[in-house]
């Protein structure tokens, strides 16, 4: 009888120990512009003004979303990417992110990622949250979507960001 090989937070890490907290950083960005994204906004936020330790950091985008009949092929493969087989859908031809693993990468500099995306199905926008923590990065966390009004696009929060990060 076969059984199933699985992945685990530990292993992760151990793959992605080499990305760099600024390739995390870019990672992120990347995905934005990969969603056929024309704006992509970095926010970092400052525990108190005129401090360089940062609360969280946010990057928000106004591409297509990740539209929520596809996250089990978005979220769930490790080192595997639709974007890789999908590239003509896609706004911009010169897709970066392909590797299947851009999403994990901010265990290198914060707890935990939110994404709040939205996107349209059936002439109908819709919105939900994913999330997932650095220490179960196995495992992801999404809300059902609901009808919204706002237009496409994703934005991703990072909170607990390391202390000794800046940007």
């Amino acid at each position: 009888m076969s059984e199933e090989l699985r992945i685990t937070t530990i292993g992760i890490k151990k793959t992605l120990s080499n990305v760099s907290r600024e390739q995390a950083i870019a990672e992120y960005i990347w995905n934005g512009f990969d969603a056929g994204a024309t704006i992509v906004e970095l926010n970092a936020v400052p525990i108190e003004e005129g401090f360089d330790t940062l609360s969280h950091i946010t990057i928000r985008d106004n591409g297509e979303g990740i539209p929520h009949p596809t996250l089990k092929q978005k979220f769930g493969p490790y080192l595997e990417s639709l974007k890789a087989y999908k590239r003509s859908s896609i706004k911009n031809s010169d897709v970066q992110g392909q590797e299947g693993k851009g999403r994990l990468t901010f265990f290198r500099f914060s707890n935990s990622a939110t994404w709040n995306t939205r996107f349209t199905e059936k002439g109908r926008r819709y919105a939900y949250t994913i999330k997932i923590n650095a220490d179960g990065l196995d495992k992801y966390d999404p809300s059902s979507p609901s009808e919204v009004q706002q237009a496409n696009g994703t934005s991703v929060e990072f909170l607990g960001v390391h202390a000794d990060f800046t940007l």
